[in-house]
């Protein structure tokens, strides 16, 4: 039977409703705790079957935004916004008894309707690495969750400039460990923090030198957070603290809302 091209014409014109009619529609709202539109806020879905597909976009003024043209099935859906201090929440510490994001299964020829409520919002902390020369360097920072264990931790990569802004959870006991390589055979000294815990919206300032010590672990400085003062406009003196010659840490805390730039995505390695 020889190819009719016509005949094949209009039996892929019939085949086109279907594969339509195939992919489902999701339309997400993203609102904050008093139940206000998020606007610019970035949305995405992910497959469960495959999490390597992603597909999203950022809501409009009424912090909507719609998804077309899925395959059927069940999608992991999450919304973000960083430069407010809403986080991605692919990394389990920013868990909190509320669950922002959502699995939802796409339909063909029906929208799934979802709301995502945010917040509350992290604090910011600014952290600012030195080698023992005084000269920015890059390190693996890991940030670890002590209120539960199944939340484990994260760990990311230090920009090589020695100064970067991450997310943290408010509300929730974590630890800080800070490490670089101590020599040219890759021993590595670490600082940690003692338990740390920061209120939403908390702007957190850490600068770690490390010493000269071949060490490789660098001894606990305590850390406390400096709230801003009541009186307005006024800002805290700076603290610093030294052990044993081997690390300074210089930490403070700002005013809510200000010297704030919007942070890095934190993803876990």
């Amino acid at each position: 039977m020889k190819f009719n091209p016509v005949i094949a014409g209009f039996l892929f014109a019939l085949l086109i409703p279907n594969l339509q009619q195939a992919t489902g529609v999701i339309e997400v709202k993203v609102i904050d705790s008093q139940g206000n539109p998020i606007s610019e806020a970035s949305v995405y879905a992910r497959s469960q079957t495959d999490f390597r597909r992603r597909v999203g976009g950022d809501t409009d003024k009424e912090g909507r935004f719609v998804i077309k043209n899925l395959p059927e099935g069940e999608y992991f859906v999450d919304a973000y916004k960083e430069s407010e201090r809403y986080p991605i929440h692919f990394s389990r510490i920013y868990e909190t008894d509320r669950r922002v994001w959502q699995i939802v299964k796409a339909l063909p020829g029906k929208p799934t309707q979802v709301s995502l409520q945010l917040g509350p919002k992290c604090a910011t902390l600014q952290l600012t690495i030195e080698d023992p020369a005084g000269r920015p360097t890059g390190a693996s920072v890991k940030f670890i969750r002590l209120d539960n264990a199944r939340l484990g931790s994260m760990t990311v990569g230090h920009d090589l400039s020695g100064y970067k802004e991450y997310l943290i959870p408010p509300d929730a006991p974590l630890r800080i460990e800070v490490g670089i390589s101590a020599d040219t055979k890759e021993q590595w000294a670490t600082w940690r923090s003692e338990p740390l815990k920061v209120q939403s919206g908390d702007v957190l300032k850490l600068k770690v030198r490390f010493g000269k010590t071949r060490s490789t672990v660098v001894q606990d400085v305590k850390l406390e957070p400096i709230r801003p003062p009541k009186v307005d406009g006024e800002r805290p003196k700076p603290k610093v603290r030294k052990t044993n010659g081997a690390l300074v840490a210089h930490i403070s805390m700002m005013p809510k809302g200000e010297g704030i730039s919007p942070c890095d995505s934190i993803t876990d390695l």
